[in-house]
């Protein structure tokens, strides 16, 4: 076995996160903190760039990723969590050492080469841990409005819309209020703002694309809100089993969290040694896969990437979550 020198060196190796500008910054803010914790300067950018470890998030069909100018010995990790599998995608790229880590096999390609595992990916439990005794919201959707083009009645779609127009609920995100009279919509929230609010609320309502449903993977919110001891409720059709999440539908929902009997305390508990496993496991995934490859030469992330980094997540506003 060729262990990599990853870690030999007094200069900080580099690792550059490559992801679309302005989605899914909650896995990118826990990307960020896992690769961190093996010593690695992380940047993000919205291509590839030269540097001692590339980490590819979705890496979905939209994607549109060069890598020419990349050296072929660079390793290169690919989280497809959003449900679709990256075969075509790994087929350009097979000259590299790729690792995959997905959600569920459904998402694994069908290649020997590769270092391919089952993981969730990692969630950094202290930026999204918060706790409150006053729980002063019963329903809460954090979340954009999201339509599926071609593909006609969405049935959970619509029974979320009634579950928002209760006036129990409260709405965070981009887009609601042009189309449905909602009297509690407070609009965009920054990301740092989500843990403070799941923490005063009792019931998340969690909702996905069918086709992440099909693909057995979740969505942000099955960490976000347990983290927080709110009750995580969502499609009947979810098979993951999570702590604080409960696959019970939305439809006639008031009369179904009275079979939620678990106090905030037990999910918030039970949702951080949930996601701590979680961590380990991935943790020893990962190290497994850069001990299996070749040694690296140094890359160098350009000061452009890093001005962008600086000008991304606080000039440009990339922290607004939803």
């Amino acid at each position: 076995m060729v262990r990599a020198n990853l870690f030999s060196s007094r200069r900080r190796k580099s690792c550059v996160i490559v992801g679309q500008d302005g989605w899914d910054i909650d896995v990118l803010v826990n990307l960020t903190f896992f690769y961190a914790s093996y010593g690695f300067r992380v940047f993000f950018s919205k291509k590839p760039e030269p540097a001692d470890l590339i980490v590819i998030m979705r890496f979905d069909p939209t994607s549109s990723l060069v890598f020419d100018n990349i050296n072929t010995n660079t390793p290169i990790h690919i989280y497809p969590y959003v449900g679709y599998k990256p075969e075509a995608q790994v087929q350009q790229i097979k000259q590299f050492p790729v690792s995959i880590f997905a959600p569920s096999d459904s998402l694994l390609v069908d290649s020997e080469l590769i270092f391919q595992r089952i993981a969730f990916p990692p969630v950094y439990i202290p930026f999204w841990s918060r706790y409150s005794e006053e729980r002063e919201f019963e329903f809460v959707h954090i979340g954009n409005l999201k339509r599926i083009n071609g593909t006609g009645t969405w049935r959970e779609a619509e029974e979320l819309i009634k579950v928002l127009q209760n006036e129990k609920a409260h709405v965070w995100g981009r887009g609601w209020n042009q189309v449905i009279n909602i009297s509690n919509w407070h609009g965009p929230v920054g990301i740092l703002r989500v843990p403070n609010i799941y923490s005063r609320t009792k019931y998340a309502l969690g909702l996905m694309y069918p086709y992440q449903i099909r693909s057995r993977t979740i969505s942000g919110r099955f960490w976000q809100a347990p983290l927080c001891g709110a009750a995580l409720v969502c499609e009947n059709s979810v098979r993951q089993v999570i702590p604080g999440v409960y696959p019970i539908g939305l439809d006639n929902i008031e009369h179904k969290i009275c079979g939620i009997i678990d106090e905030p305390t037990k999910i918030q508990d039970q949702a951080k040694r949930f996601w701590e496993g979680k961590w380990s496991e991935l943790k020893e995934m990962v190290t497994q896969s850069l001990e299996l490859m070749p040694p690296l030469e140094t890359g160098r992330v350009s000061p452009r990437t890093i001005l962008y980094n600086i000008l991304w997540l606080f000039a440009k506003e990339g922290i607004i979550y939803a």
